[in-house]
């Protein structure tokens, strides 16, 4: 039995061994027939207590004393680690020596753990933002409290040990219940929670959840109660803000004229939609919910939709203009500007949609109107610039009808009308090759066609270096609609035609031929060497030039 204890027993009759058990043998590294007195001493003098040395002296010398105890550290074999001894010495009846050796490293090695885990409590216990009371079970007073505490409740910690929790209740009138409450139920469930306001020292009030549960030993005995107190003031604050902006997106997304959907980006399903919504497709609002926007959407326009539909997250929002399509299959034109947003964990889009039918008839009742003005401006410039020569004409009509005039008088007035109908003529011209108008102020703040800011393109003949190039038109952008002639036509057109009928003559590469030379120098002569412009200088290359080369050119000379 005694070889099975954790203790070294030894009992010594001046040097013969009356009792030793296996384990103080182990821990002296002694056989048992070799314990003497003389050798326990020199084992225990290896103590650094001054004491315990003084008193192994005495007893190396045969003094006998009641009993002492003291420490040791030495290593009991070569091999084993160090391990501390607590040696209880002692003398039981004549000269009779006891020596108890308990072996306490595992002890401190517990200790010591012990103490460790005790710090990372303490540190976590400290670190905590909520407050955590240790309370006595019997009547819940305070006995200890974290650093929130302080924070939390205003008041020095250190102050609170001993008073009662309900000195920080706020409604003192239910303390009696909740006692009654945490007697009864707290044994059965291990644990409860609670809201109810606490007040800080400085009186102010605030809302805290309160999480109460017992701290038990390894035998389960109650030893205290953990009363946690959890500060909501925070997060009744911000569930106050939260419900003030859902409350505020709830009123604009509701209220919003234009129809508004919340739609689902990967499965493109309508998560929401507002009262707009409803009236504008003509479906309820649940009716909306888990469509998708296909299905609101006319079949022709669908591919144009699943075009836009990847480039949002790239832009992250877009306005395009497209048709619904309502609940009785009816098309209208809308305008959708389209948002791309997180809500919650989902992907959304949040979409607003207009009605533009009446915009596009405004739209269409202005253009109409704008070219209402333009021929308004077009026909009031005409009137104005050709009631000149016909009011002159008029006059001479005048008075060769009502005066019987001679053939003499007649004569200078018959010699005023070409030139007044010529400028009609030139007038009537001068309005086929407007290609922009410009207008100048008029009666009664009116505006009408300026003849002379209006650009236009002037009359040309276009020849090129081959046959195939050579026409004749009024506008570059005639172009391609020319009449193909060949050089023969050109050498053959009278000098009068080509001086009066155009303005400028174009020529493209005419000198790289001594044939088309000869043709050159012909229309010089005939229409003047100031009204050419030869294209050959503006091409690097004498190659032969193309109709939409010629054209492009061209712009560029009358630009």
């Amino acid at each position: 039995m005694f070889d099975n204890l954790r203790d070294g027993i030894l009992l010594l009759r001046e040097d013969d061994l009356l009792f030793c058990n296996s384990r103080l043998c182990s821990i002296l590294n002694i056989k048992r027939e070799e314990i003497t007195l003389a050798q326990i001493i020199k084992k225990l003098s290896a103590t650094k207590n001054p004491t315990a040395r003084k008193n192994i002296l005495q007893l190396s010398r045969g003094h006998q004393f009641d009993s002492f105890q003291f420490e040791v550290s030495f290593f009991p074999d070569t091999t084993s680690t160090l391990e501390i001894q607590s040696i209880e010495i002692s003398f039981m009846g004549e000269e009779t020596l006891q020596v108890i050796l308990s072996d306490q490293t595992r002890e401190l090695a517990v200790e010591s753990e012990l103490f460790d885990t005790l710090s990372i409590f303490n540190s976590i216990y400290n670190a905590v933002d909520d407050v955590v009371f240790i309370i006595e079970k019997s009547d819940l007073t305070l006995q200890s409290s974290n650093l929130a505490m302080e924070q939390i409740f205003k008041i020095d910690r250190a102050s609170c040990k001993g008073k009662h929790l309900w000195d920080l209740i706020s409604e003192r009138d239910d303390v009696d219940k909740l006692i009654t409450e945490i007697n009864e139920k707290l044994p059965k469930t291990g644990a409860l929670h609670y809201v109810f306001d606490m007040i800080r020292s400085d009186g102010e009030k605030f809302p805290a959840l309160h999480s109460i549960s017992e701290i038990k030993d390894c035998k389960k005995k109650v030893l205290a109660i953990m009363w946690i107190v959890s500060d909501m003031s925070h997060n009744e604050y911000l569930n106050k803000v939260l419900a003030e902006v859902e409350t505020r997106y709830q009123v604009l997304f509701n209220r919003a004229g234009d129809a508004t959907f919340l739609i689902d980006f990967e499965s493109k399903q309508i998560i929401d939609a507002n009262h707009a919504a409803e009236e504008h497709l003509g479906f309820s609002r649940m009716e909306l919910i888990g469509k998708t926007i296909f299905s609101i959407t006319p079949p022709a326009r669908q591919k144009s939709l699943e075009d836009v539909w990847p480039s949002l997250v790239q832009k992250g929002s877009q306005s395009v203009r497209g048709f619904s399509l309502t609940k009785s299959k009816v098309e209208i034109p809308v305008q959708t500007s389209m948002v791309v947003t997180k809500f919650g964990s989902r992907q959304v889009v949040i979409a607003a949609t207009r009605d533009i039918s009446q915009q596009i008839v405004i739209e269409q009742e202005r253009l109409r109107l704008e070219k209402l003005e333009a021929v308004r401006q077009v026909t009031g410039g005409i009137a104005h610039e050709f009631n000149q020569p016909l009011q002159g004409l008029m006059t001479i009509a005048d008075i060769l009808d009502l005066k019987k005039l001679n053939l003499a008088d007649q004569q200078p007035l018959i010699k005023n009308i070409p030139p007044l109908v010529n400028r009609m003529d030139l007038l009537l011209n001068r309005m086929k090759g407007i290609v922009r108008l410009a207008v100048k102020p008029y009666v009664n703040a009116d505006e009408i066609l300026d003849f002379e800011q209006s650009s236009r393109y002037e009359q040309m003949l276009i020849i090129g270096s081959q046959a195939k190039l050579v026409g004749l038109g009024t506008r570059v952008g005639q172009a391609r609609g020319m009449l193909v002639e060949t050089v023969n036509t050109i050498r053959k057109a009278k000098s009068k035609v080509l001086k009066e009928q155009y303005d400028i003559v174009v020529c493209g590469g005419l000198c790289s031929l001594k044939k088309n030379e000869e043709i050159f120098n012909e229309i010089k002569e005939i229409v003047g060497e100031k009204r050419i412009i030869e294209i050959s200088k503006y091409k690097k290359k004498s190659a032969v030039l193309t109709e939409s080369e010629l054209i492009r050119i061209i712009d560029d000379i009358l630009a």
